[in-house]
């Protein structure tokens, strides 16, 4: 998920090949990630844009599939 689409259609183009590879276009709080449930999430050098480290973690992993460990 990003809020930089132009970002995304750059990752779409590098990883095509990979057909497990999902990228949606919103912000975290926008609700634009439902009720889906991930194996992973990555903060690919942004963790430093929230403004709030605490909210950011907390709504990442409850969007986490159950008995997925975080590290």
């Amino acid at each position: 998920m990003d809020i930089n689409f132009t970002e995304l259609q750059q990752a779409a183009r590098v990883f095509s090949n990979d057909p497990n590879l999902r990228f949606i276009h919103g912000d975290i709080d926008s609700g634009s990630l439902g009720e889906r449930q991930f194996d992973c999430i990555v903060f690919a050098a942004s963790i430093q844009y929230f403004p709030s480290l605490k909210k950011v973690l907390f709504k990442t992993l409850s969007c986490l599939k159950a008995g997925v460990r975080s590290t």
